[in-house]
């Protein structure tokens, strides 16, 4: 055998077994025949989340924006409940700016989608009232030792104009059709009638509930 041919050989079979190498790498990284174990759904919660799109300006070329809306949001979850593929979802939360409505439409979408049988594991490093909410839809909680959860209470705030009008020597013009219609007290009062003190105590402790 001359020495050309056995280089020839030699080439010839590097690139055999190459081939070979490769043709198994390659099964090795591709999805097995067997049954599917399905996929973990990995979601950052946005800290802001629009009710609605915003309008398409004339000169943004159609570019779409890239936060997500409560609609969106909501439908993705109820669609990946019924996906069979789907086995799980995991929440990372940081800071949110919701509102509670929407809060509550999405932690609605995720109880639809914990009891169609899949887990939901939720982590957030701190939060307060309406992380939890959102958090406590979960089957498991995950903080950090050095996390922060402040509970504290809702509150709401009023402000009344009366002083500053009797400074300005304006009489406010009401009338006042029960102790419970206390929108114009703002005008009429400085400070808050028990009755309007009763209802808006009645409507945290609800929502607090």
């Amino acid at each position: 055998m001359s020495a050309r041919r056995g280089v020839l050989l030699f080439v010839l079979l590097l690139s055999v077994i190459g081939t070979a190498v490769l043709f198994a790498a390659l099964r090795l990284r591709g999805p097995s025949g067997g049954a599917s174990t399905g996929t973990m759904i990995v979601f950052d919660l946005p800290a802001d989340l629009p009710e609605g799109e915003t309008p398409t300006r004339p000169l943004s070329l159609g570019f779409r924006r890239s936060r997500y809306v409560v609609h969106e949001v909501v439908d993705g979850l109820r669609r990946a409940a019924a996906d069979d593929d789907v086995r799980g979802l995991v929440l990372h939360i940081e800071d949110l700016d919701w509102g509670w409505a929407k809060a509550y439409e999405v932690r609605d979408a995720l109880q639809a989608f914990r009891s169609s049988g899949k887990p939901i594991y939720a982590s957030f490093e701190s939060g307060g009232e309406l992380e939890y909410l959102i958090a406590s839809a979960a089957d498991m909680i995950l903080m950090p030792p050095a996390g922060v959860l402040q509970l504290d209470g809702l509150s709401a705030s009023s402000m009344f104009l009366r002083g500053a009008l009797d400074k300005l020597d304006v009489s406010p013009n009401f009338v006042q059709s029960g102790p419970y219609k206390s929108a114009v007290e703002q005008y009429t009062r400085t400070s808050m009638s028990p009755a309007a003190r009763e209802a808006i105590d009645a409507v945290l402790e609800d929502a607090y509930a």
